[in-house]
């Protein structure tokens, strides 16, 4: 009879064949990791992923996890889970590959809308705001059709000529504002002015113009 496994802090353990991540329904045999927390009354561990897991777990299981708020770089698992195995990587490697990760998962905790928006900001570096901005505008150039009808959603106190619930038609596009966003050209009765794109709504919500607008608006909001 062979003597039970001890586990310290610090060791690399895979996980065994035939495991699952029963919340999301995916098989994670020989995934591994470092452990980094111990249960030893509950006969649990946290497993911290190596870089090579984290690399080939795949960006829909983190978006997914990012959607349901858990942890795609961690994992709780039980003794009986895991065997001990040999460190495969170095703590720069992974601290290297969750941070590319992080950057492709992007906006996906936003669920539905978040994947939308990860699909227009593809390859642009999520901390670079202004990138984005630009990425947004080229985007919107090939997509939306002018001109058309809106509504203030949200006027910026101080600044805008127009107030939330004023209804304006969007003429053109602007260049894109490092405070605020995208600018459009709009005329609200006999003036025309600019506006940020992300406090208009489109009016028609069967318009192809109407989910763009609505995206950049999640996206600016949540940035």
């Amino acid at each position: 009879m062979s003597l039970p496994v001890t586990f310290n802090l610090g060791q690399t353990v895979r996980i065994n064949d035939g495991i699952k991540d029963d919340e999301l329904d995916v098989d994670i045999s020989g995934w591994q990791g470092s452990i980094v927390e111990l249960d030893p009354d509950e006969k649990m561990m946290l497993i911290a992923f190596d870089s090579i897991t984290l690399r080939e777990m795949g960006l829909d299981y983190i978006e997914r996890c990012e959607e349901e708020g858990m942890d795609w770089a961690q994992y709780y698992i039980g003794y009986d889970d895991v065997t001990l195995a040999p460190a495969r990587d170095t703590a720069a490697d992974v601290e290297n590959a969750a941070a590319e990760l992080a950057a492709q998962a992007g906006w996906a905790y936003l669920g539905e809308e978040g994947r939308a928006i990860n699909a227009v900001l593809a390859d642009i570096d999520i901390e670079d705001e202004l990138a984005q901005m630009h990425a947004w505008r080229d985007y919107f150039a090939k997509c939306l059709t002018f001109p058309f009808k809106a509504v203030v959603d949200e006027a910026q106190r101080g600044r805008s000529p127009v107030r939330a619930g004023d209804r304006v038609t969007v003429l053109a596009l602007e260049d894109a504002d490092d405070l605020y966003g995208v600018m459009v050209r709009v005329k609200h009765k006999f003036s025309t002015f600019s506006l940020p794109l992300c406090d208009l709504k489109a009016l028609d919500e069967a318009s192809p113009n109407y989910k763009p607008v609505y995206l950049h608006a999640v996206w600016f909001a949540n940035r």
